[in-house]
């Protein structure tokens, strides 16, 4: 029997297997390989890196060709039997020789420690605290090892035999030619892994771990957004046997009564009288960050649109936006005529009156019983 090209090699098979041993082992290989629910995509989903990420993936992609190439050769009676002769004139072939499935998920031999789940904390923030950055100290409840029995639960504990000490139990499910496996709490050791024997350790009573809480400090740089996340590594829960987790800090920016933020701009109001709008001149208002600006104007062009823009007074690489916000009271009736021409009386012998200043009328809505005992009314008023 030949096995030139490596198809048997590649399925864990001895030269000559039956169709049927082939179909099994495909259907095994491809539980591993599977881009989607294969049990090694699974764990690489989990390196951080995005590019080593995505290379081991398209050698995941490149590995399902080769496993299809081969069930389509073996699979097929009379290719299968040219390729046991040594012929194949329908297969590209792949050189097995020196393939190592450890060495292709990064030269270790063994499926290395699981890492628990990260612990999400959700922190609120004002925006003046985005603008000037922050240190906080929080104040987490974590889960660890105990220490008194160093995570066994007791004096003495073994591996359960179920599930070999992993805390999961496996169960296959088939979809047409495609297997999965999903992963479950062992109902044996309820996910510990261990089963206690002898006394309960009287730190933990049996659970392995304890609560613990802690004081995290964490600086915020300057200029932090909404929904930004800080990560403080092996800060959340730990697990015997398994990295522990992180802890996960989610910013929450409230909103701002004065300030907006767009990008890295801040938007704001300011009132401005109409002789400095007219003429030009000096506002003053207090910043996000409490300090006092005099800003310096020419006149404004456009009443409707202009907006007042200074250069670098927004958060890092923006500006500060001054929406204006007219206003008479604080203005002179003398100073306005200097820069306003008074307007001319048109000729066009019209009629002189006075005008008042007051709100636009509201239309009184008709009263239905009103209506009916009016018509009524006037209707035996004939009589």
């Amino acid at each position: 029997m030949h096995d030139n090209k490596g198809y048997y090699k590649l399925l864990n098979l001895k030269p000559g297997a039956s169709v049927s041993e082939v179909k099994k082992a495909y259907n095994l290989m491809l539980m591993k390989y599977h881009p989607d629910m294969g049990s090694i995509a699974k764990q690489l989903k989990t390196i951080e890196d995005e590019a080593e990420r995505n290379k081991k993936f398209e050698e995941i992609n490149e590995m399902c060709k080769k496993l299809n190439d081969a069930k389509t050769v073996l699979t097929d009676s009379e290719k299968k039997e040219l390729y046991d002769q040594g012929v194949d004139e329908n297969a590209s072939g792949y050189d097995m020789s020196g393939f190592d499935i450890f060495e292709f998920m990064g030269g270790r031999r063994d499926k290395g420690p699981k890492k628990v789940a990260n612990t999400e904390f959700h922190v609120k923030f004002t925006l003046k605290d985005s603008f000037l950055g922050r240190k906080k100290t929080f104040s987490v409840k974590r889960e660890v090892i105990c220490t008194a029995c160093e995570g066994r639960g007791g004096e003495k504990s073994t591996m359960c035999a179920t599930c070999k000490g992993e805390g999961e139990i496996g169960i296959k499910r088939q979809m047409g030619l495609i297997f999965s496996i999903d992963r479950s709490a062992c109902p044996d050791c309820r996910g510990s892994g261990h089963i206690v024997e002898g006394p309960l350790c009287s730190e933990c009573k049996g659970q392995r771990y304890c609560q613990k809480q802690e004081s995290v400090t964490v600086t915020f740089d300057k200029g932090f957004k909404n929904d930004d996340t800080v990560v403080c590594r092996g800060k959340g829960d730990e697990h015997v046997g398994c990295i522990p987790g992180d802890l996960v800090l989610i910013i929450n920016i409230k909103e701002d009564q004065h300030f907006k933020r767009v990008d890295n701009h801040i938007v704001t109001t300011a009132d401005i009288d109409l002789y400095t709008a007219l003429v030009g001149g000096t506002i003053t208002l207090r910043h996000i960050d409490d300090s006092v600006l005099n800003v310096k104007i020419d006149r404004i062009k456009n009443l409707r649109e202009g907006v007042i823009i200074v250069k670098g007074a927004g958060f890092p690489g923006g500006d500060l936006h001054i929406i204006p916000n007219f206003v008479y009271g604080n203005v002179k009736e003398e100073e306005l005529k200097k820069v306003l021409p008074c307007p001319k009386l048109s000729k066009n012998n019209g009629v002189a009156c006075t005008g008042t200043q007051g709100k636009l009328p509201t239309e009184k809505k008709r009263n239905a019983n009103n209506f009916k005992e009016n018509i009524f009314s006037q209707f035996f008023r004939g009589f």
